[in-house]
């Protein structure tokens, strides 16, 4: 599916590999093109593009249409398998033709619900009985979306720090590496 909705940009598309510095890549690219959000629980990379002005195509389904802010970070479209791509064409010759540039100033106000201090807020409510409440995921629990988050932020950390994505990954395996205090761990 991907490769037949890339075929009038294949010209123009880049696959760029694996980075170590993503904010001089996002800003380097003149959008981010998102698959379709199979295993997609919350997509970092979309929200670190947005953070460094560059905007987002992506399906307009979960989690997208609460990551990409419609026309002010970025564009959603119908899933492709749904209109054989006629609504990602669309938002691609939109693109394309200039038709559509970042709101800067809207762009801040809505990713700040994906900051630190946002995130902190959302642990504060949690009280130590509902850790081992059901999320949405069916496998994961409070505790281990919180560990997950953690995870991935300690990962991060690590790689702009200049370990390999395999060494930081060996780092921050275990979804267990938070302990009852997962507050304490985060901000560790």
């Amino acid at each position: 599916d991907l490769e037949r909705a890339l075929l009038p940009l294949r010209e123009r598309v880049r696959f760029w590999g694996q980075q170590t510095d993503v904010g001089s890549v996002y800003r380097a690219i003149d959008f981010l093109l998102v698959g379709l959000p199979a295993k997609e629980a919350l997509g970092l990379n979309v929200i670190e593009a947005q953070a460094c002005g560059t905007p987002v195509l992506a399906p307009d389904a979960p989690p997208f249409d609460e990551t990409v802010l419609q026309g002010v970070t970025g564009l959603r479209y119908r899933d492709p398998r749904s209109d054989g791509g006629a609504d990602f064409e669309r938002v691609l010759r939109l693109v394309l033709d200039g038709g559509f540039r970042v709101d800067a100033d809207a762009a801040r106000v809505h990713l700040a619900q994906f900051s630190e201090d946002a995130f902190f807020e959302r642990l504060d409510v949690v009280q130590p009985d509902m850790w081992a409440l059901p999320t949405p995921c069916p496998a994961w629990d409070v505790h281990y979306l919180v560990a997950h988050v953690i995870g991935g932020n300690r990962f991060a950390a690590l790689v702009r720090s200049g370990l390999s994505s395999a060494e930081a990954m060996s780092t921050v395996m275990s979804p267990r590496q938070v302990g009852d205090n997962p507050m304490k761990d985060w901000r560790e």
